[in-house]
């Protein structure tokens, strides 16, 4: 279990990257970036209105991209990797 001062960290920091930025762009990652970071599976990305790219990682160390999970109002949404 996290303790919760490095949780505050955590969520502190995803606030200050995510809160109150608008998605301008939403794409599959190219084959060659995927091949450029080293991954298999080609993740979906988001730029930001202030320039930042959000990849999907399957971890936090980079190993490999990942699907995304989306859920409204109870609904789930996959976005695989392809």
């Amino acid at each position: 279990m996290i303790d919760k001062k490095l949780e505050d960290k955590w969520n502190d920091n995803a606030r200050k990257i995510l809160e109150g930025k608008k998605i301008i762009s939403v794409r599959y990652m190219s084959n060659q970036e995927a091949e450029e970071n080293g991954f298999d599976n080609r993740p979906v990305s988001f730029k930001l209105d202030t320039g930042e790219i959000i990849i999907v990682q399957s971890d936090d160390e980079g190993n490999n991209g990942g699907s995304l999970v989306v859920i409204k109002k109870g609904k789930i949404s996959i976005l695989p990797t392809i």
